[in-house]
């Protein structure tokens, strides 16, 4: 009895949905996908003539980007990676890295506090940004103002805080 109770109600509701989310108007693509073969002399016309979406497909993933990067840190001992993604800015598609500091192996136990909330706190240039689609490097700058990151987009910064004491002017203990 329930059923034949609710089931008006349920037919409304679905009718509701239907309308809200606007599925009368989808409109249905079947596409019959044949592979081809292309001749190796045929190969530049075709993919001159496909361009338009060859020029778009993502063909750098996030091994792959991560590998590019990484040797754009160079020799620096006190940075490494937090974290990469993939933004997308006037349609093209980036991987973006950022980093984080790590703190030497040097600093002694008791000197760590002052060392993560005052002297590591930051990578100057903390993200770096590889087109996803041609693998080319970009300049950061060119989307990110400000590229100091402090402690990783994630990572550090959900432990440990830092800070810029007012009292201490231009003057600064932190690196970089």
């Amino acid at each position: 009895k329930k059923i034949e109770f609710l089931g008006p109600y349920t037919a409304q509701q679905i009718g509701v949905n239907r309308h809200l989310g606007q599925l009368n108007n989808v409109q249905e693509n079947i596409h019959q996908v044949q592979l081809t073969s292309v001749s190796p002399n045929n190969i530049k016309n075709y993919v001159g003539q496909h361009s338009d979406v060859l020029d778009v497909i993502r063909v750098w993933d996030w091994e792959a980007a991560f590998a590019k990067l990484k040797p754009e840190i160079g020799l620096i001992p006190y940075v490494d990676f937090e974290d990469n993604d993939i933004l997308r800015f006037n349609n093209t598609l980036y991987w973006t890295a950022s980093m984080k500091p790590i703190l030497p192996t040097s600093v002694s136990l008791e000197n760590r506090w002052y060392n993560e909330h005052l002297v590591y706190t930051h990578v100057p240039n903390g993200f770096l940004t590889l087109e996803a689609t041609d693998g080319q490097i970009v300049d950061s700058s060119e989307f990110f103002q400000q590229r100091e990151i402090y402690y990783g987009e994630g990572g550090l910064f959900e432990q440990t805080w830092s800070g810029y004491p007012n009292s201490r002017g231009s003057t600064s203990a932190e690196l970089g």
